[in-house]
């Protein structure tokens, strides 16, 4: 796991290391400034055999499902698209071929 995570984000916050799927900026967090990852803590479990990792993200819009439309304030509505995008990091990180 620790490979992986040095792999899909490193030191890097901004997704530079993979910005198809990871790069999102919006008209607030211009690029440069756009979704963040912090990686900010890895726990093991040594009974349950598990490895757990937290990644903290904030988000631009655009790394949403749903577009903000400029008025409404507060939560958006639908799911963020990170699972899928982790899944295919996990997917690439797998299948040596794929990655970008």
């Amino acid at each position: 796991m620790l490979r992986f995570m040095k792999w899909a984000w490193g030191i890097n916050t901004f997704g530079e290391d993979h910005p198809d799927l990871l790069e999102r900026h919006d008209d607030i967090f211009k690029k440069g400034n756009g979704t963040t990852y912090a990686l900010t803590k890895f726990v093991t479990d040594k009974n349950k055999n598990q490895a757990r990792l937290e990644i903290d993200i904030r988000y631009a819009l655009y790394h949403h499902r749903e577009y903000w439309d400029g008025k409404t304030w507060g939560t958006l509505k639908g799911d963020s698209q990170f699972k899928n995008i982790f899944a295919t990091l996990v997917s690439h990180f797998n299948n040596p071929k794929k990655l970008s």
